[in-house]
Formats: structure tokens, C-alpha cells, sequence
């Protein structure tokens, strides 16, 4: 029995990571959450979240349900302004932001008043950026009258450097409604959300690795 026992403890103890998509992921990242589609084509997808633990990882959060884009995954290189995909791809986890003042999160937030607007128009300078005031081109309004932007954050796709026409507003926010895709960025129910923004930490680095 304790042969067993011993070879069933190696066993473990040399178990590769849970997630293969993990294996992108740089060393300086501690956190991880990794978002599957179904199918590249299928807008419907799960998420689970990784933390670093010496020279492998262990999953804190999920699986759980989570939308993405209208047309599905798509290959970053493919990827363009209005086409409904998400883009495939490792990416930096950045700002949070909501409507309430604060949150409960060691990312760094910000709250979207009614004068805040996220540029969507590739030929603006400001493309891609956050910016105050209606500037007068195609924009997201980042208070919206609905709950999706009510707490979110910002995945960071095409924003160092910012390249025209390649997307934008690319967020994790809360879903519309359970199962309905997104216009590209990530979403699902507000209280997965907000398990996952108390977890996440800037300093260490977190990442989406969207598959």
C-alpha cells in the first residue's frame, strides 16, 4: 500500500499544467485566466483562471460560462475593427473601470462617468484610446444604460502600439444576458466578474490567453 501511495504522489507531484495554452504564458506573469470557444465559429465559451505556483500553475477560478464575440475567435493577424471576433492570442489584463467609485480589485480602476467615450473610428488619432467628451467621431460610451460596462476591464489588444483598423474596445465585462455574444469582447455573469477582479493583481502581471 505505501508503494502505491509513493507512486501515486509522483504521479501528481510531475502532472504537466492543467491547460496546455498555459505554456505561452511569460514567466514574469503570475496570474493567468484562460478563455476557450467551443469552436472558433461558436460564440459560446469557458474560462478558468491560473495562478503560478513555483514551476507550474493551479486553477483558482472557473471553469465557468463565458461569452465572446458574435462571429467567434479569430487569429489576432485576422483580426479587424466591426468584424464581431475575438482575437486569439496572449493578452495583458490593464485598467478596470465601472460606474461605482470604487471596486474591489488590485487592479488599477477608474470609475466611467457619463462624459466618457472608448474611440472606435481607426482614422481618429485618438483610436482605440479612452478620452473625455464627445469626440465627434464613432465611439463607445463607457456608462452605458444597461449593466454590461458596470464593472469590466480592459484586455489589451491592439493598444501598444495601436495599429489602424485592427479593433478596439476590446473589455471583459458583464454578459447582456446568459449566453448572448458580444460585439468581440469577453463577457459573463457579474458575480464570476467580480470573483475574478478581487483575485486579480497587477503586480503579478495577469494575462487573458483567449483560444
Amino acid at each position: 500500500m505505501l508503494v502505491a501511495c509513493c507512486f501515486v504522489l509522483a504521479a501528481c507531484s510531475s502532472m504537466p499544467n492543467l491547460d496546455p495554452a498555459l505554456a505561452d504564458v511569460s514567466p514574469a506573469s503570475l496570474q493567468a485566466i484562460v478563455v476557450r470557444a467551443n469552436a472558433k465559429s461558436s460564440t459560446n465559451a469557458s474560462l478558468t483562471a491560473f495562478e503560478r505556483d513555483g514551476d507550474s500553475w493551479r486553477r483558482v477560478h472557473g471553469p465557468i460560462d463565458a461569452v465572446v464575440g458574435r462571429s467567434g475567435v479569430v487569429a489576432s493577424a485576422d483580426k479587424r475593427e466591426g468584424d464581431g471576433h475575438t482575437p486569439d492570442g496572449v493578452h495583458a489584463i490593464g485598467l478596470a473601470f465601472g460606474y461605482a467609485t470604487t471596486c474591489a480589485t488590485k487592479l488599477a480602476y477608474r470609475t466611467a462617468t457619463a462624459n466618457d467615450r472608448w474611440v472606435d473610428e481607426p482614422e481618429s488619432e485618438s483610436y482605440n484610446r479612452w478620452v473625455e467628451g464627445d469626440p465627434g467621431v464613432s465611439c463607445e460610451v463607457l456608462r452605458r444604460d444597461d449593466h454590461q460596462y458596470e464593472l469590466a476591464f480592459v484586455i489589451e489588444w491592439n493598444t501598444n502600439p495601436v495599429v489602424k483598423g485592427r479593433g478596439s474596445a476590446i473589455f471583459a465585462h458583464v454578459w447582456k444576458e446568459p449566453g448572448q455574444a458580444t460585439s468581440g469582447c469577453v463577457a459573463m455573469a457579474r458575480e464570476d466578474l467580480e470573483r475574478l477582479l478581487a483575485w486579480l493583481d497587477r503586480a503579478r502581471q495577469p494575462v487573458m490567453v483567449v483560444r
